[in-house]
């Protein structure tokens, strides 16, 4: 038990990295204090700022000085930081310093602005001796707090990237099985649509009249399925949007959805230049805002404007005139997760607002890496 609870003092005065700044405040506060009865004692107006600034000037001097140590100690120290001893001597020299420049100072403050320091902790081995072990105590619950603080700064930024390695993953799953899913309808489905109207086709020889003719319908229904719908549903999967432009592929999206709703795309040129991780990123975006328009209507209208709005950031806008919500109460849904990683993948920032019967906008705005364009 008595071994534990050793162990834990020295863990509480184990050494820690310095902070000069905290060092700084510290040695600051103490002298400030020290010298404030002298400022508040001496005549006001003129005399008050004179001994105010001196004792201004001799608590930064003395400060500083110890500042300076740790960061030379910090810099420059050739044995161990962890090592409890080494630790111990190195603010002791830090004290030795400060009583010595102390002491060089003492006689001119005391003498021209009526300073008072107190006791000399050099001027007894016993008094600096605590002085340093309460220097010590002080460090340790700075260095305490500083570590506590930095611990949980650390883990929020572990958390952080976390949660944008699974955004990654996220969007790389998503684009991945959109891919397969092209994939199979192209090399699976549609060699078993052109299959079965081959087949119905030599069945078709054996019939004759009204059949022939229905059974020619139904041929001609199953290659306008192969030719042309399933490459519309491969296109929205995973659209070539260097090959179209980012705005006929919005434009092909909205056709293709057929939801009834009345949709107002704007895209200014050369908005993405050819950047294909821009490109498909505001493409699904679009894409998304456009299905939440669709799940949170009815809306009529859906206005879209893609602008550039300085030299190195774009702009997307989605507005709706859907009946809107309180945004506090609404949930987020797999829409809102796969917008989110992009914009975490793009850097970007992401504005949504909207009020019950007016409608929902979402406002995206992405920095551009300048050496791409």
């Amino acid at each position: 038990m008595i071994l534990k609870r050793l162990r834990s003092a020295l863990a509480f005065f184990a050494p820690a990295p310095y902070n000069p700044t905290l060092v700084f405040l510290f040695f600051l506060s103490y002298y400030i204090s020290r010298f404030l009865p002298n400022v508040t004692a001496a005549e006001i107006g003129y005399p008050r700022w004179r001994v105010a600034l001196a004792a201004l000037a001799i608590a930064v001097l003395l400060s500083g000085a110890f500042a300076g140590v740790t960061i030379l100690f910090a810099r420059y120290r050739r044995w161990s930081s962890n090592n409890f001893f080494s630790y111990y001597i190195e603010i002791s020299a830090g004290l030795a310093l400060v009583g010595y420049l102390r002491s060089l100072v003492r006689p001119l403050a005391e003498k021209n602005f009526g300073l008072s320091f107190g006791f000399d902790i050099t001027s007894s081995p016993v008094l600096f001796f605590w002085a340093s072990v309460i220097t010590l105590f002080v460090f340790s619950l700075m260095h305490r707090a500083e570590r506590t603080i930095m611990g949980r700064l650390a883990r929020a930024d572990n958390l952080v990237e976390k949660l944008e390695s699974d955004r990654r993953e996220l969007v790389r799953a998503d684009e991945q099985t959109r891919k397969q899913m092209t994939q199979f309808l192209h090399d699976r489905v549609q060699s078993e649509l052109m299959v079965l109207a081959m087949r119905i086709e030599t069945v078709g020889d054996r019939l004759d009249g009204e059949n022939i003719l229905e059974l020619s319908q139904i041929t001609s229904r199953l290659e306008k399925i192969r030719r042309t719908d399933l490459k519309l549903v491969g296109q929205i999967l995973s659209p070539n949007i260097d090959g179209m432009g980012l705005e006929t592929a919005i434009v092909e999206l909205s056709l293709q959805l057929d939801s009834g709703i009345d949709f107002d795309i704007d895209v200014e040129d050369n908005l993405v230049n050819h950047d294909e991780q821009l490109a498909l990123g505001v493409y699904r975006i679009v894409e998304q805002a456009f299905v939440n328009a669709i799940t949170h209507g009815p809306a009529k209208k859906v206005v879209v404007k893609l602008s550039r709005v300085s030299d190195d950031t774009i702009q997307i806008a989605v507005s709706d005139d859907g009946p809107g919500a309180d945004i506090a109460k609404t949930v987020s849904g797999v829409g809102t997760a796969v917008i989110d990683s992009w914009v975490s993948i793009l850097k970007a920032t992401k504005v949504v607002s909207s009020k019950p019967g007016m409608g929902f906008t979402l406002t995206v705005t992405i920095p551009l890496d300048l050496s791409r364009q």
